[in-house]
C-alpha cells in the first residue's frame, strides 16, 4: 500500500514517499504546500506497533499477535505510529535512569574489587628471600656510606657491616632475619679491606646455621646468589669472609 495522507485543503491523497515527518511536499491536486504528518512519514512506514504493548505488527492485522488486543480500524496507521512515537519517548525518558543504574552498579563492583585487593593477606617472603633482600639492602648502603664524605669502614669481617648499619640503617640489616631476631647470626664480612677485593669478591655471607642447605652470598659487584652446601662458592665464602 502506498504511503499517503489526506491533503488538509482538498482532502485528496498526497503520496509521502520516503519523506520524514514534517517535511514539506506539494499536493498533486490543489498544488498547496503541505507537511507530512507523523503517521504517513517514512519513519512510520513498516514500523507499525500495537497501541497497547507497542510490539511490531503488520498493517493488515486485526489483533496484536503478542497481547491479542484488537487493533484500530480506519486509523490504524496513524494510531500505531503515534503509539510507536510514545513508546520511543518513554524509552528516552527511562534511558538516564538505566544509565545511572549501570554507573552505580559499575562503581559498586569496582569498589568491592578494590576492597578485596586491599584486604588480601600480605605475601610472606621465604626465609631465603628475606635474607637475600637484606643483602641487597646492605649493598645499597655501601653507596650511601661512600658518598657521605667519610668513606667506607676500614674494618674487616662482621665489624665492616656493623660500622655501616650502625650509622645508616640500624642493626636490622646486619644479619639473616632467621637469626637476627634472636640476637645472633650477624653476616660474615670480607676478610680483606674493601678496596683490595675484586669485583666478584665476597662482601658478606650467612654464618653457618641459618640455612642448613647452604649460604646466601653478596658479591662486591652487587650480585646476590645462593651457594649450596659443599659447592665451590660455599667453601670460597667461608675462606674469604670471617665473623
Amino acid at each position: 500500500m502506498a504511503n499517503t495522507f489526506a491533503c488538509p485543503s482538498c482532502a485528496r491523497a498526497v503520496p509521502a514517499g520516503d519523506l520524514p515527518a514534517g517535511a514539506l511536499t506539494k499536493c498533486p491536486a490543489c498544488k498547496q504546500d503541505v507537511h507530512v504528518p507523523l503517521y504517513a512519514s517514512a519513519r512510520a512506514a513498516g514500523q507499525l506497533r500495537c497501541p497497547k504493548c507497542t510490539r511490531k505488527v503488520e498493517e493488515g492485522d486485526r489483533t496484536c499477535g503478542f497481547c491479542q488486543s484488537p487493533l484500530p480500524g480506519p486509523n490504524t496507521r496513524r494510531v500505531m505510529a503515534e503509539a510507536a512515537h510514545l513508546a520511543e519517548a518513554r524509552a528516552r525518558k527511562r534511558r538516564p535512569l538505566w544509565i545511572a543504574l549501570c554507573v552505580l552498579w559499575a562503581a559498586a563492583a569496582l569498589g568491592w574489587t578494590g576492597w578485596w585487593f586491599l584486604n588480601l593477606p600480605p605475601t610472606v617472603a621465604s626465609p631465603h628471600e628475606a635474607c637475600r633482600q637484606n643483602l641487597r639492602s646492605l649493598h645499597s648502603l655501601l653507596a650511601l656510606s661512600a658518598g657521605d664524605g667519610k668513606g667506607l669502614p676500614k674494618e674487616t669481617g662482621a665489624k665492616f657491616w656493623s660500622a655501616i648499619v650502625k650509622t645508616d640503617a640500624g642493626s636490622a640489616l646486619a644479619g639473616c632475619p632467621s637469626w637476627i631476631q634472636l640476637g645472633t647470626g650477624g653476616y660474615r664480612g670480607p676478610s680483606r679491606p674493601f678496596v683490595e677485593l675484586p669485583p666478584e669478591g665476597i662482601l658478606a655471607c650467612d654464618p653457618v646455621g641459618p640455612h642448613p642447605d647452604g649460604l646466601n652470598l653478596l658479591l662486591k659487584n652487587g650480585e646476590v646468589r645462593f651457594a649450596p652446601r659443599g659447592s665451590p662458592d660455599y667453601d670460597r665464602a667461608l675462606r674469604e669472609t670471617r665473623e
